[in-house]
């Protein structure tokens, strides 16, 4: 993966923090309770995009079509007739409603997808044969991010984005918002989910989480399914961004604990 900014340039080096959100759809987190959190955040100067999932919501407008949702390793098979739905749920109707639900709380935000402003340029994934339509990402173009955060605004990016022909992708949101935390060596990329960070055997939320100890949880069988890519997606983040967390967003005021106290959730270290 390449990025357009140069971390050379002036520009780069910014006196307000940087911080990437990922957060899910409307039916795993709170909305509102976010947006809360995000703007005294926000207030401060600190540049902020927020990616968003959606694959619950996604889900449901399969089922009520008639398609029964398939992944494999976490990541949801994509055919023609889900990739129509995607874009439609998640660059229409899920970020549009996170838009609102933002502009609630006073934050100026613009709902994009991958596709807009050339930010996210992708090859189809080939890792695994059978996705189908689910890309694999190879270049952020962060301008339009700075420009954004310039003018007051803060990006809502869906997980949409299309390869050099035109074709439209289908994309793993944890990892988009790696790829933009890791191309503008954000001071923070923070994982919003609905559960308490990554949880050890017992339940008991991991505090601080090194590589060595993820290898021996996903060999165990702890961590699985949908924490996988989240996990992994952390860990290769490390070498660019500062801090990367997983907390729950279902906890108010849980975003301004982590990056205040560090006890919202796990913390990945290298």
């Amino acid at each position: 993966m390449t990025s357009q900014i140069d971390p050379q340039n002036p520009s780069h080096h910014k006196s307000n923090p940087s911080i990437v959100v990922k957060v899910g759809g409307s039916s795993s987190i709170d909305w509102e309770n976010l947006a809360e959190d995000l703007s005294p955040i926000i207030q401060t100067g600190a540049g902020v995009v927020v990616v968003h999932g959606g694959g619950r919501d996604l889900s449901d407008a399969l089922l009520k079509s008639g398609i029964k949702p398939k992944f494999v390793d976490g990541l949801r098979v994509t055919t023609q007739e889900v990739l129509d739905l995607a874009i439609m749920v998640l660059a229409g109707k899920v970020n549009k409603a996170l838009v609102v639900a933002m502009s609630k709380h006073g934050i100026n935000s613009l709902g994009i997808c991958g596709a807009d402003a050339g930010l996210v340029e992708v090859i189809p994934e080939t890792e695994f044969s059978d996705l189908g339509f689910v890309g694999r990402v190879m270049k952020i173009d962060s301008s339009f991010l700075y420009t954004a955060w310039k003018n007051n605004i803060v990006p809502i990016v869906a997980p949409i984005a299309n390869d050099s022909t035109g074709q439209m992708y289908n994309l793993n949101a944890d990892t988009v918002a790696g790829e933009i935390a890791e191309s503008i060596y954000a001071d923070h990329l923070i994982f919003v989910t609905d559960v308490d960070g990554v949880l050890d055997a017992s339940g008991t939320t991991i505090s601080v989480m090194t590589r060595r100890l993820a290898d021996q949880l996903k060999d165990n069988g702890v961590i699985t399914e949908g924490m996988i890519p989240k996990v992994d997606s952390a860990l290769r983040r490390l070498d660019k961004v500062d801090k990367v967390h997983i907390i729950n967003g279902s906890k108010r005021g849980a975003i301004r604990r982590q990056l205040s106290k560090g006890d919202a959730g796990t913390s990945f270290i290298k």
